[in-house]
């Protein structure tokens, strides 16, 4: 089982740095490689990629998460895939996105074995305390780790504007 008990989520790290992109459009001039522990990716149409297929998440609890998208997911050797046609930046998280982000990074597919937990706001803003571990095994085993989290509220903060229209007053 994986995250939220729904199959194992396709998680790896990235193999190469993701650079600053352009954001608002797709970037078929940057890739990013990845090496999966678990799942597996694969392309989409760009319809698809359009209406929210391909999302992922790329970073650390430390530096943050920028959410991409990707069109085409190549293999390129054994669970190693070269993911090209990015959307940066997605969800919101132009904030995350970094000059350099080296390579190591933790990569998380943003599919159906992923679940966010249900809580309120209350303890998403000063922190919580989190035990993590595998679903089938109870609570108190030792696979599980501890890990206090801060919060951050970064679910309700709202997108950056992407464009805006000086509209004339007719007086």
């Amino acid at each position: 089982t994986g995250v939220g008990g729904i199959g194992k989520a396709s998680m790896g790290s990235t193999l190469t740095a993701l650079i600053a992109g352009v954001i608002d459009r797709i970037d078929f001039n940057q890739t990013l490689d990845v090496q999966l522990s678990n799942g597996s990716v694969s392309s989409v149409g760009e319809d698809e990629l359009l209406s929210g297929s391909n999302i992922a998440a790329v970073g650390d609890m430390a530096a943050g998460f920028e959410i991409i998208q990707f069109q085409n997911a190549s293999l390129i050797s054994t669970n190693t895939y070269r993911l090209s046609g990015l959307l940066r930046a997605q969800a919101g998280s132009d904030v995350e996105m970094q000059t350099n982000r080296a390579a190591g990074a933790a990569f998380v597919l943003l599919n159906g074995a992923i679940t966010q937990p249900v809580m309120s706001l209350a303890p998403a803003g000063p922190g919580a305390e989190w035990r993590i571990g595998p679903t089938p095994l109870a609570y108190g085993s030792p696979a599980y780790a501890d890990r206090v989290v801060g919060g951050r509220f970064k679910a309700p903060r709202p997108f950056s504007p992407t464009s805006f229209q000086m509209v004339a007053s007719a007086a």
